[in-house]
């Protein structure tokens, strides 16, 4: 479901899986819409992010936070896409849109993912196995450039696993975060956007063959 937000940016209120896999790459687009199929980020801008890690601890916060960041690096690596770590941010979840919001304030749409741990009471549509929710939430329909994301993750499942498998958190925050960017499932278990959480923690080539042809290229000054 898409809502207006000026003449130039739509606002997506709502996951939107892709519906078939491209031939030449293990991955499909995030979008049914065929005017955003191949949508992605620009390298033009720098990719901000920042996260709510309300409910844990300090040393939770910063091993949440630096393990966040190698996932971000994993991408960008392959993209080509400058990330940068903006701090914490108190965010509330909105059920109109499935989405997150700063607390007391207005989503930011310039570049910017919002990142949160939240709890299922806290996230409803998280409930039964949904461990992560992640997706673009504005695009640029006349460039196909997305402009911004969020991704939660549900709090109380990182905690424990990371505890027990470290690999296994690292595997499903690369995983959302393939789908901030852009990226829908993959079809071979080789690439970590395959739809099962597993402890693959590097990019399969389908992977990186997926994020170099939706990422928009700076053009040539």
């Amino acid at each position: 479901m898409l809502t207006g937000l000026t003449g130039l940016v739509i606002l997506l209120v709502a996951a939107l899986p892709a519906s078939a896999a491209r031939a030449d790459a293990d991955y499909t687009g995030f979008f049914e819409q065929r005017e955003l199929a191949e949508a992605g980020w620009s390298t033009c801008s720098t990719l901000t992010w920042t996260v709510d890690v309300t409910g844990m601890t300090t040393r939770q916060a910063r091993i949440e936070v630096r393990a966040l960041k190698m996932a971000w690096a994993t991408w960008s690596g392959s993209a080509g896409i400058r990330v940068e770590y903006s701090g914490r941010e108190r965010l509330a979840y909105d059920p109109s849109t499935y989405g997150l919001r700063p607390v007391g304030g207005t989503p930011r749409t310039d570049h910017h993912v919002y990142i949160a741990f939240k709890t299922t009471s806290q996230v409803p549509i998280m409930a039964r196995n949904a461990v992560g929710l992640a997706m673009p939430t504005a695009v640029i329909p006349a460039t196909q450039e997305i402009t911004a994301g969020m991704t939660i993750f549900r709090r109380g499942y990182v905690v424990e696993q990371r505890r027990n498998s470290p690999d296994r958190i690292a595997n499903l925050y690369i995983h959302e975060l393939g789908h901030v960017l852009g990226l829908g499932h993959a079809g071979s278990a080789r690439n970590v956007m395959h739809p099962t959480l597993g402890e693959l923690t590097r990019l399969g080539d389908g992977d990186a063959a997926g994020i170099r042809d939706i990422t928009r290229p700076c053009p040539a000054s």
